[in-house]
């Protein structure tokens, strides 16, 4: 009763404030002013709803969204943990969704017109479960507030279970009757074999990804971001073979990088190495570790200390992770910001990894192999430039806000633009017009996998630069036209592109 009650309130309430505001309107000109107080009036009892409820959404809000459909989840295996509850040992596995910028929050409002979720009764919209390679039912989620939680998802099992090989996860958007399954993926975890180099990698880029004569990432369609020629920015983590610095006696290890555009940056330990050409990191490195007294991983922050002073030169190192301590990124090397306090410039640099082990309280430097302490990368910390440099109709220049009459229906308007990549690293650009009810017109849109195709060569590519100019059209209907360019470059953190203009 009071569900019919609310939904008839929330009616009542619509109706109100649209005729407030046409009482407001005509106030304007007669002065008379509306009493609400007729509202005092109406003689419903307890099943009264609250101010609060009748300022809810109708469920006729989200019932227009049910015609947009979203993508698949792309669902990631991030590592596994053993817990005991209630003296039941467990494994228990964590995943996240990583596109959930895909998954607007109304999609977990919660919904106590949905059926309950065991005593829930205001259940979110959409439930995520996940399944076996068999589809069977694992674990679930049914009160999460947003996709933002998409980042601590996870399951567990009894140790003594077999495990699944292999699982997926399922959104149900339970309003519209719509489900999006993620594919299968292997509950594998990342691990460094003992030959591997010491410098192992960058975020999810192996360093056999990343091409030691240009510094440029290419993976691949089956990579979870699938680059070509494609340089580094903004923050690096660096993922390395700690197991390997164990094994050498390494306790302690100064991160330095190396301009390759000015200097010859030669290796440690050969003829031609010159400290002075070297510049240090001592960005603070982020993890986490397993505290089995609260059963929580604990965030972990480390900042290189001092040891070694002399004159100009003052080093600082990390400590090689204790292999006592279940480190949720345990081979995480540091954390180059680039863009921090420090601000390094585009270019080409070579990367070092000096290893030293303490010794009678003094640090003794050990020779590590050049082919796996050192890796070369570039670094491209410019976003691209996109702009509309002028716009013209048969010559005549076109301003803002401007009316124009086209003599001809199928004509065309010119538009002169730029689009490129300082570092001439650009990935895409794209111009299109909008108008009416969201609708577009697409003028432009390259990429440069296009440029390749058409018999060019890379890794540089510079787009329309200095400027290019491009012809629009025609247009559909009478309308307002709003132009706007936009694209990335192919700079990547080693998890996702990071330069993006509009």
């Amino acid at each position: 009763m009071k569900k019919i009650l609310l939904m008839t309130y929330r009616l009542m309430a619509l109706t109100l404030l649209l005729f407030i505001y046409n009482v407001n309107v005509f106030a304007l000109q007669s002065k008379e002013v509306f009493d609400v107080s007729i509202i005092d009036a109406i003689p419903i009892a307890s099943a009264v709803p609250s101010f609060a409820e009748l300022l809810e959404p109708l469920p006729g809000f989200y019932l227009l969204t049910c015609n947009k459909t979203f993508p698949e989840p792309e669902l990631f295996f991030t590592g596994k943990t053993e817990v005991t509850v209630r003296g039941v040992e467990y494994i228990r596995y964590f995943l996240s969704i990583n596109n959930k910028e895909d998954y607007p929050d109304y999609l977990f409002v919660a919904s106590p017109d949905l059926p309950p979720c065991g005593f829930n009764n205001s259940a979110s919209r959409t439930w995520v479960s996940f399944y076996d390679e068999v589809d069977d039912y694992l674990y679930g989620f049914c009160a999460l507030s947003s996709a933002d939680n998409f980042d601590g998802l996870w399951f567990a099992h009894k140790k003594t279970d077999p495990p699944p090989t292999q699982v997926s996860v399922v959104l149900k958007d339970r309003l519209c009757n719509k489900e999006y399954k993620s594919a299968l993926i292997a509950l594998e975890e990342i691990t460094i074999a003992s030959d591997a180099p010491v410098m192992a990698g960058i975020g999810l880029v192996p360093r056999t990804f990343i091409n030691q004569a240009n510094g440029l990432a290419t993976t691949g369609s089956e990579h979870p971001i699938d680059v070509l020629d494609a340089p580094f920015g903004k923050s690096l983590r660096f993922m390395g073979n700690i197991d390997r610095l164990r094994s050498l006696g390494v306790t302690q290890y100064i991160m330095g990088y190396c301009d390759m555009g000015q200097h010859d940056c030669d290796a440690l330990f050969s003829g031609g190495f010159i400290l002075d050409d070297w510049k240090f990191i001592e960005d603070v490195k982020s993890n986490y570790f397993w505290n089995t007294s609260t059963s929580k991983y604990v965030l972990h922050r480390e900042s290189p200390t001092e040891i070694f002073n002399s004159g100009p030169y003052i080093l600082k190192a990390y400590s090689v992770p204790s292999s006592a301590i279940a480190w949720y990124f345990e081979n995480l090397l540091f954390d180059w910001v680039t863009q921090g306090s420090v601000k390094v410039p585009s270019g080409l640099y070579k990367v070092h990894l000096f290893g030293f082990k303490e010794q009678n309280l003094s640090p003794i430097l050990i020779n590590i192999s050049p082919d796996e302490s050192t890796m070369v990368v570039r670094i491209d910390n410019t976003p691209p430039v996109m702009s509309i440099n002028s716009i013209s109709y048969n010559g005549a220049p076109v301003n803002s806000c401007s009316i124009v009459t086209l003599a001809n229906a199928s004509d065309s308007i010119e538009f002169n633009i730029t689009a490129t990549d300082p570092d001439g690293y650009l990935f895409n650009y794209a111009l299109k017009g909008e108008y009416g009810d969201n609708e577009h017109l697409p003028c432009v849109d390259e990429d440069y996998a296009a440029y390749l195709a058409n018999g060019h060569s890379g890794p540089s590519w510079s787009g329309a630069s200095p400027s290019a100019t491009y012809s629009c059209g025609p247009f559909p209907k009478t309308c307002a036209y709003s132009y706007h360019i936009s694209g990335w470059d192919r700079a990547i953190n080693g998890y996702h592109r990071i330069h993006y203009v509009d």
